[in-house]
């Protein structure tokens, strides 16, 4: 039996490929984007968290744990974790009576997992959608991920992977044969920036990409459109000259527009958000002129 880690499932998805899509969203990443929509998705560990919305400030779980990794901080008497010495016992998150306490992920098996996901065949039968794997980077985790798809395939369901394909070339041989679409994230034409940014080199990724291309993976390249960082025109245009030189098949390019509400979450795990407060998602026009940009580059297909 093959084991993953797992932070969410989302049902009845729109964004994540065609149709109706059920997502299930695996920990770990090797890229450290700092506008990332699922930060408790980088770290492929499962870590206690705290949602101070929630705490009554009852003080049960700071009594109960055994290994003194919760303490209260005067005068808010919020809840502070310390995670050297937390081994994610669990005690705490049972006894806590307002469910202020969980943790960031769980260990599942594909068996048990890819049932769920069957469940939901009926909607996706009724508009043409399937399961799509996320993260963090879900192939990360190659034999949990090919195990999902394979499952899930062999029972008549589309399967899409999201994916930076920053990883082994192994670990895409692992699961090239159960996935009906790749979703690939490219975010940056300079390679100075991709390293510098993200903190990974854009060498294997690209390599990787035209790997998929020369296996007739079908693929859909998505840019997401932040500001400050990826929606400027030097880089699209960047991107549009790499996109237009792919071979053999050109393929679609899905722009998606920024999401502020990601900020919550930063707040949740105490982490900063990089994006100034004033930017929001863009314009319709906006976006218009985004894709104009990569069709002057000879980029034929762009969705938005």
């Amino acid at each position: 039996m093959i084991f993953g880690t797992i932070f969410d499932v989302k049902r009845f998805a729109l964004h994540d490929g065609d149709g109706l899509r059920t997502t299930l969203f695996l920990k770990g990443c090797p890229l450290h984007c700092p506008w990332c929509q699922n930060p408790e998705g980088i770290s492929p560990k499962i870590h206690l968290c705290w949602t101070p919305s929630r705490c009554i400030h009852c003080g049960i779980c700071v009594s109960v744990c055994p290994l003194g990794a919760l303490s209260r901080k005067e005068p808010q008497l919020d809840i502070r974790i310390d995670f050297r010495k937390c081994d994610n016992n669990g005690l705490c998150v049972e006894e806590c009576p307002s469910a202020a306490l969980s943790f960031d992920g769980r260990r599942v098996s594909a068996e048990e997992i890819a049932g769920e996901i069957l469940r939901d065949r009926d909607f996706f039968d009724v508009s043409e959608g399937g399961v799509t794997l996320s993260g963090g980077e879900p192939l990360m985790q190659p034999s949990f991920a090919a195990e999902v798809l394979r499952i899930c395939r062999e029972n008549g369901v589309h399967t899409a992977v999201e994916t930076t394909v920053s990883v082994p070339r192994s670990a895409i041989d692992a699961v090239i044969d159960y996935v009906d679409l790749f979703l690939v994230d490219h975010k940056f034409a300079d390679p100075e920036s991709h390293k510098n940014i993200l903190g990974a080199d854009r060498k294997p990724i690209r390599r990787n990409l035209e790997y998929l291309l020369s296996r007739d993976a079908r693929v859909r390249i998505r840019i997401a459109l932040i500001p400050e960082y990826t929606a400027t025109e030097d880089n699209l245009r960047g991107l549009g000259d790499y996109i237009r030189s792919l071979e053999p098949v050109q393929p679609s390019v899905e722009l998606l527009n920024f999401n502020p509400m990601a900020e919550n979450k930063y707040r949740l795990f105490g982490q900063s958000w990089p994006i100034s407060r004033d930017a929001g998602r863009f314009s319709p026009e906006e976006i218009d002129y985004f894709a104009d940009v990569l069709r002057k580059t000879g980029v034929e297909r762009v969705a938005t």
